[in-house]
């Protein structure tokens, strides 16, 4: 069985590789699974810079025009959540 460490080592390569490559919607995809699943735990809202929550609004937009909600709708939970805790 792969290390957690194993396995996001191979999740931010393939990242890295579909990021310089032209295919962006699986960029964006294979991005989702990452912060949704894999890296939700590392992706703390407590400390979500500027830029996370930008990045994450440039996948709702995307996500937006493939009419893929549900994904919309998690990500601007994420987005949400990090704004409420920062107000606090």
């Amino acid at each position: 069985m792969d290390s957690p460490t194993k396995l996001s080592h191979d999740i931010m390569l393939e990242l890295l590789s579909l990021r310089n490559g032209s295919d962006m919607d699986l960029f964006i995809d294979k991005l989702y699974i990452a912060v949704s699943e894999e890296f939700m735990g590392v992706l703390d809202t407590q400390s979500m810079t500027n830029e996370h929550r930008l990045a994450l609004s440039f996948m709702v937009d995307h996500f937006l025009e493939k009419e893929e909600y549900e994904k919309c709708a998690v990500l601007r939970e994420m987005i949400y959540s990090s704004s409420n805790k920062e107000n606090k």
